[in-house]
């Protein structure tokens, strides 16, 4: 109600308020238009689009990429593959051990932390 009371202080002198009821009953005498209906052969140009397209369907490839983005691709790529062998190579190797061997889960250490520190 307040935001209706602020409209009609800023409104200027002689304009129709909200509460006017001429401008009510020309509000309520309003009518929609009449339906205009579909354009005549609007289904007709879109089947055959449809059409169309479905015969040549639209294929996402390298061909219609710019030069830039295959260049940033194939560097992403291979920076990509460069981490993953450094880090391969830095990872310690132990032929006779498995790698979950000795592992605990989260729940284990979380339980054998809460144990310790109750004590």
């Amino acid at each position: 109600m307040d935001v209706v009371d602020d409209r009609e202080r800023s409104r200027p002198p002689g304009l129709p308020g909200l509460n006017d009821e001429r401008l009510r009953s020309v509000w309520d005498e309003l009518e929609e238009p009449p339906f205009a209906g579909v354009a005549p052969g609007f289904s007709a140009r879109v089947m055959g689009r449809v059409r169309v397209e479905a015969a040549a369907p639209a294929r996402l490839s390298w061909a219609g990429a710019p030069r830039w983005a295959k260049a940033a691709a194939i560097l992403a790529l291979s920076a990509g593959a460069a981490v993953g062998a450094g880090l391969a190579a830095l990872a310690p190797h132990d032929a006779d051990a498995s790698a979950f061997e000795e592992e605990s889960t989260l729940a284990e250490r979380y339980l054998s932390s809460l144990q310790e520190a109750g004590q």
